[in-house]
């Protein structure tokens, strides 16, 4: 899903544990389009020093830091409940917020925006949607696609133009909340334009990086930018992933241990919703050097004290009712 944009008439392509080698991450239909219910509390983002970073291969980035501006409420909706449906009849979900309605066909195939209702009730219904994602979609793939639109906002205007998607890496996302294993980075480049009488009147152009976590149904951070008629503007926005959410939860992906190696104070970050953790610390012979339940720990931060240890390798290992988790920790 796109970051929503602010400008009522401009649908650009904006707004949207452990130390293991990532990964294939493939998005598909199932994992990755939106679910007609769900509703999201989206953040806009101050922006000052985020970077989209590298691409590539089992790539680590860092938006720990990253900081809330301001709040959104975004929710899914069946598109044929919607007051203007009758204009986008192929669009099976509707994104609203705060009036403004994005349409959007999602199946097996493709994820494509039908078009959208601004907050004024202009009402832009794409004659060529303009495809988002296809499936299955994995580091590498790649496409283009062009969109056209036919809409009055005062005066009649035509839209035409093209967006290249590419999946160019995938690795780990650290968050506020903790860090998300397997993620698929998606960069847009779109470029389109409104012509009024048949000559340009707005041009846009638009470059976007999306993170996806299979299983979320919308990107955990986008960075965009804009340049309308030449003038850049930079976004961002986030949501507060709950980890429980995700399909393929596990121990691993949601507790972080650091810092590993460690000189025997050791702190695990909890960054989901667990009842009891028992923390077992065992020798390089098997025996047991430190065990303990810490109940209710969802979300949290705990300490565990190995400073009367002997200094080398030790297997921790974090139990609760349905997995396992096994680290290997360096005392120093």
């Amino acid at each position: 899903m796109l970051f929503k944009n602010i400008l009522s008439l401009i649908p650009a392509v904006f707004i949207l544990l452990g130390n293991t080698i990532s990964a294939q991450v493939t998005l598909t239909g199932a994992n990755t389009n939106p679910v007609i219910g769900e509703t999201y509390m989206l953040h806009s983002a101050d922006t000052a020093g985020l970077t989209e970073g590298s691409a590539g291969a089992n790539i680590t980035w860092d938006f720990s830091n990253i900081t809330s501006t301001a709040t959104f409420s975004y929710s899914w909706v069946d598109a044929s409940t919607t007051p203007k449906a009758s204009s986008f009849m192929n669009a099976d979900v509707a994104n609203l917020s705060s009036g403004f309605y994005d349409y959007y066909s999602a199946n097996s195939t493709a994820y494509s925006r039908e078009g959208v209702v601004s907050a004024t009730q202009v009402v832009i219904p794409y004659s060529d949607p303009e495809k988002i994602l296809e499936f299955p979609f994995t580091y590498n793939s790649t496409f283009t696609d062009s969109l056209r639109a036919s809409f009055f906002s005062g005066v009649a205007f035509e839209r035409h133009g093209i967006i290249t998607v590419t999946a160019d890496a995938h690795g780990d996302l650290i968050m506020p909340y903790g860090t998300i294993t397997d993620v698929l980075r998606i960069k847009i480049v779109e470029d389109y334009q409104d012509d009024f009488m048949g000559s340009p009147l707005f041009l846009y152009d638009t470059e976007v990086y999306m993170w996806y976590k299979p299983g979320t149904h919308w990107p955990i951070i986008a960075l965009s930018t804009i340049w309308i008629n030449g003038v850049p503007t930079f976004y961002a926005s986030y949501y507060d992933l709950n980890i429980s959410d995700i399909e393929d939860l596990t121990l691993n992906n949601s507790i972080n241990v650091y810092p590993n190696p460690s000189n025997g104070l050791i702190n695990l970050r909890i960054n989901s919703i667990f009842g009891d953790i028992e923390v077992i610390v065992t020798d390089a012979c098997g025996k047991t050097v430190f065990q303990n339940v810490y109940s209710d720990v969802s979300r949290s931060v705990q300490t565990i004290d190995l400073m009367g240890i002997p200094s080398g390798m030790y297997i921790l290992t974090l139990k609760n009712e349905e997995y396992t988790q096994v680290k290997k920790l360096m005392v120093q």
